[in-house]
């Protein structure tokens, strides 16, 4: 059991670990990024100094950083741009230079080349492409640039500028929440474990974050520092219970003993009753003298007489010793059964509590395995059809941003409450991780697994939910698919696993079946 429980928490250990490694990347990424796309940027605003002395001073100061990503040079760019946008589109000129004379105006230089080398060169999220692909084609179609698309594409900029603090604080926050999300605990564990998620929800920044980040780890090496405490605990049992195996092999050596005493003077005994015995049948064959043969019998019978109340003395001593070695090693021995009877409720818990999903009540993924194990290996012996189905609810981020994870854990709750009701006593029904569930059906080939993840696909879309009177929606995709001859679990599941994905991306709510 400890060493599940150590490589149980070795694994999300190193998915903690995994999760900071690449929110750093992600931050490194972001941070080339942005000074790639400022130093573009001081290119094209260097097209458009000698125009306003307060515009040439910001620019000449951002030209000497060497930290454009840094959050403040990030404002002072973000003010440039804003300060260019006020000033339209200015030739370039010295300040202390005099106005042209209105007979023969400097050339203005076009920057056009610049802005779509700019554009060329920018790469933005998903979301923002098609507005820059759109940029891109205007600034392709004119010879100028006017005014509406340097302000367009000043506007973007700022969008992209302003908002990577943010895409790294969510991608922070989602990687984190992830990782509680898939962790399976007891319920003392995850209460503390759940107090967590609001605080993660409400963090702004990527500080916050690595705060927050910094109290799961505080969080998981207690957790560790206490099943260690737990096998300590084992530990002195054993040692205890091995010291009271070393006292009841004692009193069952010193039985032996006394055993052997015992039998030493019954035969001591024996024999000096047969030796006078001998010697009176020899006296009374060759006596000749009453008085004197009379006198022998009374000498041999004193004899036996005390070697008679002799063997008896030693006897009772010995048989009140082993009274009393009987009652303290039955003494021992009830305290061995009271202790062992505790340890055995102990461990039956805590194995109840490893397999059980702390919020659900369901069965968990460790306990999925174990009956995928045994299904497996029934099916094979016996060539009986095994299905699964993967199930997963819809949008489920969406209910935790809306509604707050509060109702986030209501959903689950009621999604596990509902579809319990819908299955057989003998199929199995966990929760395998985050909004994800599974169900084994034994004896259930493909179409029969299929019926009944529609079903219940039905049924969770009938239910109305609500949360603080609110009308929350609650739908669910499923994947199922049938064991194959020589196939693993791994494959099974993820075949499964893959037609969840599919029913996913043809539009949620709905079941694929593996072919």
């Amino acid at each position: 059991m400890a060493t599940a429980e150590k490589a149980r928490s070795d694994d999300w250990k190193d998915k903690y670990f995994k999760a900071l490694n690449e929110l750093d990347e992600h931050e490194r990424s972001r941070a080339e990024k942005i000074g790639r796309l400022s130093r573009d940027l001081l290119a094209v605003l260097e097209r458009f100094g000698g125009a306003n002395a307060s515009f040439d001073e910001d620019l000449e100061r951002l030209k000497r950083s060497d930290k454009l990503a840094d959050d403040a040079q990030q404002a002072r760019l973000r003010s440039l741009v804003a300060t260019l946008e006020r000033m339209g589109t200015p030739t370039r000129q010295p300040v202390s230079a005099p106005p042209p004379a209105p007979a023969a105006p400097p050339p203005v230089q076009n920057p056009v080349a610049p802005l779509r080398e700019l554009l060329a060169r920018l790469n933005v999220p998903t979301r923002l492409q098609p507005t820059i692909a759109s940029l891109r084609q205007r600034a392709a179609e004119v010879d100028e640039v006017d005014a509406a698309l340097l302000g367009a594409i000043a506007e973007q900029l700022s969008v992209i500028l302003g908002e990577h603090g943010e895409d790294r604080t969510l991608a922070a926050r989602d990687a984190l929440q992830g990782l509680i999300d898939h962790l399976s605990l007891p319920a003392a564990a995850q209460a503390r474990l759940g107090a967590i998620t609001p605080q993660l929800q409400q963090a702004q920044d990527v500080a916050s974050v690595r705060a927050i980040a910094k109290t799961l780890a505080d969080f998981v090496v207690d957790y560790i520092a206490g099943l260690h405490t737990e096998v300590a605990g084992l530990n002195t049992f054993l040692v205890v219970i091995k010291s009271r195996l070393g006292e009841v092999s004692g009193f069952v050596d010193l039985e032996k003993s006394e055993r052997s005493v015992a039998d030493a003077a019954r035969d001591q005994l024996s024999s000096t009753v047969k030796s006078s015995l001998d010697t009176m049948r020899g006296r009374v064959d060759r006596a000749d003298d009453i008085d004197q043969l009379k006198q022998d019998i009374q000498r041999h019978i004193g004899l036996i007489d005390g070697s008679l109340t002799a063997f008896m003395k030693t006897e009772s001593a010995r048989s009140s010793r082993v009274d009393e070695q009987h009652v303290e090693l039955s003494r021992k021995l009830e305290e061995m059964h009271r202790e062992t009877d505790r340890l055995r409720k102990e461990l039956c818990e805590a194995q109840d509590q490893a397999l059980r999903d702390a919020l659900t009540g369901l069965p968990n993924r460790l306990a999925f395995n174990e009956r995928m194990a045994t299904e497996l290996a029934r099916s094979q012996r016996s060539a009986a059809p095994l299905s699964l189905i993967v199930l997963d609810l819809d949008r489920f981020k969406s209910i935790n941003d809306s509604w707050g994870h509060q109702a986030g854990d209501r959903v689950l709750k009621y999604l596990a409450r509902e579809l319990a009701g819908q299955i057989r006593q003998q199929d199995f029904f966990g929760r395998y991780g985050g909004e994800e569930f599974v169900l084994i059906l034994p004896d259930t080939a493909r179409a029969g697994a299929l019926r009944l993840a529609d079903g219940l696909r039905r049924h969770i879309e009938s239910c109305r939910f609500k949360f603080k009177d609110a009308p929350v929606a609650v739908t669910i995709s499923c994947g199922v698919a049938e064991l194959r001859a020589g196939e693993s679990s791994q494959q099974f599941f993820e075949r499964a696993d893959s037609c969840l994905y599919a029913a996913k991306n043809n539009g949620r709510n709905r079941c694929e079946v593996a072919a």
